[in-house]
């Protein structure tokens, strides 16, 4: 009897997937477009909800290109918890939404289980990501040169996590809502705080970040859970209350290149491995701090028969035997 309740709940679960459609945007298309397929695809990101036609379990893949919306993004189609709605980079390229001339928030989450993933948002003069919505995710997005908040969270329950947050007017991360976890972003020279839980705030979870240059790296109460972060020439690592219970590091975290938007890590920098396993994904013996894990280049190794094992191994000149 178990087994069979239990091949009809996997059937149940096909049943439901199997109405789940996938869009695609390009900054060529067409918003009068079906949207089923790359040669039909949407131009605005959020068309499905305008049109009334997502529904839980779909997916919006956005194609590589510069999108330039004269009006908040605004994604106000609800998922559930086993079928969220997804908008994400599709493709190799990146998906720059570029908000200069915006006086409104460049991207708005009003419903609950959706998915942002992937894309590159810039240049606005208000908040770039605004989350309303509970049960939500913030993925790997590069967030940059905004004129107030890069994420600001109201709703509960979401995760923001290997996010990018740079050179806002005010706090990268912003969070007034509650049970909210923001795990492995990075925070860069933000002229406020790097990640603010606001005084109200009083449970939530803060880990395996980088914050870097703010005004204040960290700010929360003591009932915030916070613990192996990196913090790095703010004004003030840590405000009001919080501090790393365990794993905190203050030391330059050695990013590539930040002037250029590359924060990977070099070899050497302290945030390598010395984050705490949360289960997610990553490289090495533990999670690195930071958005970007950390993953050394593959080298060739040369041998030949009048090598000497001596050597570097490194060209055919000092091959090894």
């Amino acid at each position: 009897m178990i087994k069979h309740k239990y091949i009809l709940f996997i059937l149940l679960i096909l049943v439901v997937n199997s109405h789940a459609t996938t869009y695609w945007v390009s900054p060529v298309g067409d918003d009068s477009n079906n949207g089923l397929d790359s040669i039909n695809a949407w131009l605005s990101i959020d068309n499905g909800d305008k049109k009334g036609l997502l529904t839980p379990g779909d997916t919006v893949n956005i194609l590589p290109g510069i999108y330039t919306p004269s009006n908040t993004i605004q994604t106000t189609t609800r998922g559930n918890v086993s079928n969220k709605i997804v908008y994400r980079k599709y493709g190799d390229g990146s998906v720059i939404v570029d908000g200069s001339g915006h006086t409104n928030v460049l991207f708005k989450v009003q419903e609950d289980y959706v998915v942002i993933d992937g894309l590159e948002l810039q240049n606005g003069s208000q908040t770039c990501l605004e989350v309303v919505a509970d049960y939500c995710q913030i993925s790997s997005c590069y967030i940059h040169d905004m004129g107030d908040f890069g994420i600001n969270v109201t709703g509960s329950y979401n995760l923001l996590y290997r996010n990018i947050i740079a050179h806002t007017t005010n706090s990268g991360i912003e969070n007034d809502g509650a049970y909210n976890n923001t795990y492995n972003n990075t925070v860069f020279y933000c002229d406020n705080r790097g990640i603010h839980y606001k005084a109200g705030v009083s449970n939530g979870r803060i880990f395996n970040n980088i914050s870097v240059g703010n005004n204040e790296g960290i700010r929360g109460t003591s009932n915030i859970i916070c613990g192996y972060n990196l913090t790095w020439d703010n004004t003030n690592n840590y405000a009001n209350g919080i501090t790393d219970s365990a794993g905190g590091i203050s030391a330059d975290p050695l990013f590539v290149d930040t002037a250029n938007g590359n924060f990977q890590l070099q070899y050497g920098s302290p945030a390598i491995d010395s984050g705490l396993d949360l289960g997610y994904p990553f490289y090495g013996s533990a999670p690195d701090m930071g958005a970007k894990e950390y993953k050394p280049s593959a080298t060739n190794y040369y041998v030949a028969t009048w090598g000497n094992d001596s050597n570097t191994g490194l060209d055919s000149a000092n091959a090894w035997l």
